[in-house]
């Protein structure tokens, strides 16, 4: 039998996931779909109400495993207590009173799977850490969520150092990127549809920050963002509440200037979501 030889240093090619192809440098990766190859873990955790049984939901090729949400949660009402990391890191996000992911059907927007923080009661889910995923200098955030029809905060922190953070409708209907610059994404947001925001800092010696949103640059600005930043919650300001009013469906922080892979990782997102 002939022997094949197979070049020194051959690697199997990557698959087309958003972390297949765009996996350096991220801190965390939360997600409603399944963003590397080679990750075998569940998404989420639901905790169903009519008897406070949690389970973990996993993938079915790329997308949520919905079929086993539609089983679990069957005449009741199922919620995310956990939103689990798939970057590798361990930075999960939960909360006993999180986002509703079924209530006689899958929450979807544009026909994916999506966590709803529309409730009154503050549904935000909130680092596994003591206080907020901590990370410094050079960062670039990307999440795809639907606007909101009341102020709150999208993810962001209570203290001096939990910037950066978006704050929707905030003063009526604009979207703001909460810098020290205080930057605005975009006046009057959709409320309906999956959108994307996404906004990269580069730290000293550029320190500059500038954003887009659904691809179109939305602003570019110096400011002065300095020290370890702080992410306590997605859906809301940890502790104190200003809780979203609206959808997401993903959010992935690299700690890294992703300038170079920005165009690529915005449209991974869009070829999934179909935001624009």
């Amino acid at each position: 039998m002939a022997l094949v030889n197979i070049p020194f240093g051959f690697m199997a090619p990557l698959g087309d996931l958003l972390l297949d192809q765009y996996g350096d440098d991220v801190g965390v990766a939360l997600s409603l779909r399944k963003l590397r190859s080679v990750y075998s873990g569940p998404a989420i955790q639901i905790l169903r109400d009519s008897d406070s049984t949690a389970q973990d939901i996993y993938f079915s090729g790329e997308d949520l495993d919905t079929g086993a949400i539609n089983t679990f949660c069957s005449g009741t009402v199922c919620s995310i207590i956990k939103l689990y990391d798939q970057s590798g890191n361990g930075n999960d996000y939960g909360d006993d009173n999180g986002p509703i992911i079924y209530s006689g059907s899958v929450r979807t927007s544009r026909g994916k799977a999506t966590m709803d923080f529309r409730s009154s009661t503050g549904e935000a889910l909130h680092y596994s850490g003591s206080t907020g995923y901590a990370y410094s200098g050079s960062y670039s955030i990307y999440a795809v969520t639907t606007g909101a029809t009341e102020q709150g905060y999208m993810f962001g922190g209570s203290g001096a150092g939990s910037r950066p953070a978006v704050i929707c409708n905030y003063v009526g209907s604009s979207m703001e990127w909460y810098n020290t610059a205080r930057q605005t994404f975009v006046a009057s947001p959709s409320t309906t549809e999956v959108q994307q925001l996404s906004a990269i800092h580069r730290a000293l010696p550029y320190n500059s920050t500038t954003g887009s949103y659904s691809g179109s640059q939305a602003f570019a600005a110096t400011d002065f963002v300095y020290g370890t930043q702080d992410l306590e919650a997605i859906g809301g300001s940890s502790p104190t509440g200003d809780y979203f009013k609206g959808y997401i469906s993903e959010f992935v922080l690299y700690i890294e200037d992703k300038s170079t892979d920005n165009t690529g990782i915005l449209d991974n997102q869009n070829n999934y979501y179909s935001m624009y």
